[in-house]
């Protein structure tokens, strides 16, 4: 078969669109997925993934064949088995993509058009600024890359369910975009990603400790997603029940594989979905955003996002931020 269970459906709830550049089939039976959304960057990876939500077509596809051009010209055919496909434009100008489904003939065909642009020129400009002085500089200018020109529109599209003034809930969720790009590089988050892939499309999808493990561009545990998100729009029914966890981190291994047993009895199409989730930029910022809100209402219920960050010497800040990457933690 060579629809896999990963690319068989959009998760729950959300549209093809919340999680990338999408394109929808006339019929309604497929949708191209694009990881980042026009305009692209020349000398940046871009991947596109087909969804085949029709259970008839999925029954036929075989295989997948993309062709691309740049500004006119075709620079790419290839033939895949799976429904994902990465390319980096190497001019300025326009990509044309055309994906078509294939099994005796070809079945459907979705093409996507995006604009090619060069790299952010002020960025570019203040990281050579920096190699010729002396003193502090951007940290890291591959991260800093990766950021503006790739996730810029996301991170600064995503707002809290509760609107509030100022700009404290846009400040913690980028240091969460950026802490999670400098920490696991691009190809360190490929690779988990693809581990992921690999069992949701085995006989056997027990993700085990990776469940709890670092996925995506802002290092979403899919443990503390299921107990954020919730089942259905605009309720109180998460995907699990909240569970903190021992706050001493040696008593933390029987409750957190009893954690992870209760993620893996979750159902094939719930874990898919919430992979899903943090395996594109998009929709894995936007439900870092949702996490974030989640974990300030459950302990600091109240209290604005900018109180969050300047309150009590930032304490409430750096206990959202230890939630976030290691618990919840439960302190006494």
């Amino acid at each position: 078969m060579s629809v896999r269970k990963t690319e068989s459906r959009i998760p729950a709830n959300f549209q093809a669109a919340d999680l990338g550049h999408a394109v929808p089939g006339a019929d309604g039976r497929c949708t191209l997925v694009a990881f980042m959304s026009s305009p692209i960057v020349r000398g940046r990876d871009n991947t596109y993934v087909v969804f085949v939500t029709d259970a008839g077509l999925a029954g036929q596809v075989q295989n997948y064949e993309w062709v691309i051009s740049e500004n006119g010209t075709e620079t790419k055919r290839e033939t895949t088995s799976v429904a994902e496909y990465t390319y980096r434009p190497g001019a300025v100008g326009q990509l044309s993509l055309t994906v078509n489904l294939q099994g005796g003939g070809t079945l459907a065909s979705l093409s996507l058009d995006q604009t090619i642009v060069e790299k952010n020129t002020q960025l570019e400009t203040m990281i050579a600024a920096a190699d010729n002085e002396t003193g502090p500089g951007i940290a890291n200018p591959e991260v800093a890359r990766e950021l503006v020109n790739d996730y810029n529109t996301y991170y600064r599209s995503v707002q809290p369910t509760a609107p509030e003034s100022g700009n404290g809930f846009f400040k913690i969720l980028f240091d969460q975009v950026y802490d999670g790009a400098l920490q696991r590089s691009p190809e360190h988050r490929g690779s988990h990603l693809a581990n992921l892939t690999a069992i949701l499309n085995s006989t056997d999808p027990n993700l085990d400790a990776l469940a709890a493990a670092a996925t995506g561009v802002c290092g979403i545990r899919q443990v503390l997603l299921a107990m954020s998100l919730p089942r259905t729009a605009g309720g109180a029914d998460t995907y699990l029940p909240w569970t903190e966890l021992p706050e001493v981190p040696a008593d933390r291994v029987v409750p957190l594989q009893n954690l992870q047993q209760a993620f893996h009895a979750l159902s094939h199409n719930d874990k898919v979905d919430l992979f899903n989730l943090c395996r594109f930029p998009k929709s894995n910022i936007a439900v870092c955003g949702k996490i974030i809100e989640t974990l300030r209402n459950r302990y600091f219920l109240g209290t604005s996002f900018s109180d969050v960050l300047t309150g009590f010497n930032g304490v409430r800040l750096e206990a959202i931020v230890k939630h976030y990457r290691e618990g919840p933690i439960h302190r006494p």
